[in-house]
């Protein structure tokens, strides 16, 4: 083989993987995207079917509470909570006789703004 047929092998061998990267990259971020999404799906779930049985209200739980009953982690709860428009968090004191704050998370039917986005006019 040529000097110059070498060249021509590896400049095509890198263009292939050059197209085979970008496919892994897009499949890699579609796959995380997903992943986000059906984590905050779940938590809004379960939040919305929790409701307190006298008024209608949804309740307020804490982020302890949810790890155990939605079985995802405290950051990946925080992660979907924030990331939500229908998910409302609050700070909390004393819930089952605790006294250190707790961050409490409630569903709401009306979709919120979050903060730090721009609005659109």
């Amino acid at each position: 083989m040529t000097w110059d047929a070498i060249k021509t092998v590896l400049a095509v061998l890198d263009n292939i993987a050059t197209i085979i990267t970008a496919i892994c990259a897009a499949g890699a971020f579609t796959v995380y995207v997903f992943r986000h999404r059906e984590k905050r799906r779940r938590l809004e779930r379960h939040l919305a079917k929790s409701r307190d049985g006298g008024n209608g209200n949804y309740l307020q739980r804490p982020v302890s509470y949810l790890v155990a009953e939605v079985g995802m982690t405290e950051i990946e709860i925080v992660d979907a909570a924030f990331r939500s428009r229908h998910i409302e968090s609050r700070a909390g004191h004393q819930w089952m006789g605790t006294q250190s704050p707790q961050l409490l998370l409630r569903y709401t039917e009306k979709p919120t703004r979050r903060r730090g986005r721009r609005e659109t006019k």
